[in-house]
C-alpha cells in the first residue's frame, strides 16, 4: 500500500486553542498574515460609513495555484496579550477551507504569466543571519 506523499503546512494555535492546520497539496500560495491598523479618528469609508479606529486580526489564506482558487481558513480578531503560535509542519492531513472562491482575473494573469527572470540586487553589506527562536 502506497503512502500518502507529505506536503508543507501551518498548525495553527490561539491562545494554546488550535486554530486551523492549512496547507495544499501541490503548487499553492499560503500564508498566515498578522494585521494591525490604526487610523485617525473618524476616518469615514468612501461611501461614508465609520471605519474602525482600529483593527487587529490573524488571516489564514492562499491560492491553490493550478485550479487558480482562492482559499480561506480563519480570518480572527485579536486583542492586546493573544499569543499565536504557528508550526510550519509535514502532514498528509489539514483542514478544509471554510471559504473557496475562484481568483480574480488579475491574480489569474499573474498565476498564469511566465516566470520573469528574477532581478539580482547588489548588496552593500552581508545580510544579518535570522536569529533562531529559544
Amino acid at each position: 500500500m502506497a503512502r500518502a506523499r507529505k506536503f508543507l503546512a501551518f498548525r495553527i494555535r490561539l491562545n494554546g486553542t488550535k486554530l486551523v492546520t492549512a496547507g495544499v497539496r501541490g503548487p499553492h500560495v499560503v500564508s498566515t498574515i498578522i494585521s494591525s491598523v490604526v487610523r485617525e479618528p473618524g476616518r469615514t469609508t468612501p461611501w461614508g460609513d465609520p471605519m474602525l479606529e482600529r483593527e487587529l486580526e490573524l488571516d489564514v489564506g492562499g491560492l491553490v495555484t493550478i485550479d487558480e482558487e482562492q482559499v480561506n481558513w480563519v480570518r480572527a480578531a485579536l486583542k492586546v496579550g493573544d499569543t499565536i503560535t504557528i508550526d510550519v509542519i509535514e502532514t498528509t492531513t489539514v483542514d478544509e477551507p471554510a471559504q473557496r472562491k475562484p481568483a480574480t482575473p488579475s491574480k489569474r494573469a499573474a498565476v498564469l504569466k511566465p516566470s520573469a527572470p528574477t532581478p539580482t540586487v547588489a548588496l552593500t553589506r552581508k545580510p544579518k543571519p535570522i536569529a533562531k527562536p529559544k
